[in-house]
């Protein structure tokens, strides 16, 4: 028994490329053989990071797959324990294809002389995928 991978790879794709797809392997002794998967396309719509004012940052997601999301403070992933200052929240719900999400920050727990730190998250859409910003 011989076992041969084959990668196809697309580009180009939109949401209306999704479906199912074919693979036929013919040789030249015997029977084709045809192996038939679904494809599903998601479209990261619109991902917009918008800084309103010193106490909170909110992120506004618009796609066609519900993701969540891990922030990071400083390139650690956030924990309640260690990041008392701030409190992530969905300030709006999944609703016609969009979310809010804010990491409400709370100044006076810094102090005077605070030091500059990263925030970033990684959104997170099924299993497998993720749009870091």
């Amino acid at each position: 028994t011989r076992t041969v991978v084959s990668t196809f790879t697309l580009s180009g794709f939109d949401g209306t490329d999704g479906g199912a797809y074919t693979c036929t392997f013919n040789f030249n002794k015997g029977a084709a053989i045809s192996k038939s998967t679904n494809v599903v396309i998601y479209i990261l719509k619109q991902l917009d990071a918008l800084y309103f004012n010193p106490d909170h940052i909110e992120v506004n997601f618009k796609g066609t797959l519900e993701p969540s999301i891990t922030w990071f403070i400083g390139g650690s992933e956030y924990k309640k324990e260690t990041n008392t200052q701030l409190t992530p929240e969905v300030s709006s719900p999944w609703a016609n294809n969009a979310v809010t999400f804010k990491l409400t920050v709370k100044m006076s727990a810094f102090g005077f002389g605070m030091q500059p730190f990263t925030v970033s998250a990684k959104l997170k859409f099924g299993d497998k995928s993720t749009e870091d910003w």
